[in-house]
């Protein structure tokens, strides 16, 4: 009850939103591939709170939190090569993987995540 009350004091709609998106993202590599452990928006908005300087001490450290979340994304598109892509997506794929590996803020894990969204999209 106290955390879902947090994300919804702490995190403005575009936030919010950022948070489903990410959820959507994992999830949709999920559904075709189970190896990939589920996400919940809660990660990311953990980041999110994290990032904005107003948190919880039971949050572990933006470091922590990133490092999870950029790991989930790449784990993600990694699963993604084992399936039949077009030329233009294997020509992508090394692309939104490597601007996952340079993120450091939540803007860059959503530039990755929308890109990712449309890159993923006929797997929905």
């Amino acid at each position: 009850m106290r955390k879902k009350y947090l994300i919804k004091i702490m995190l403005n709609g575009e936030e919010i939103n950022n948070t489903y998106k990410y959820e959507n993202f994992i999830n949709r590599i999920f559904r075709i591939d189970k190896r990939l452990s589920k996400a919940s928006k809660r990660e990311f908005a953990d980041l999110l709170i994290v990032e904005k300087g107003s948190f919880d001490s039971i949050l572990p450290s933006y470091e922590i939190q990133s490092k999870a979340i950029k790991q989930k994304i790449e784990r993600a598109f990694e699963m993604l090569y084992k399936y039949d892509l077009t030329e233009n997506e294997k020509k992508w794929l090394p692309i939104l993987m490597s601007e996952n590996a340079q993120a450091k803020t939540t803007v860059d894990f959503v530039k990755v995540i929308e890109r990712g969204l449309e890159f993923t999209d006929r797997f929905k």
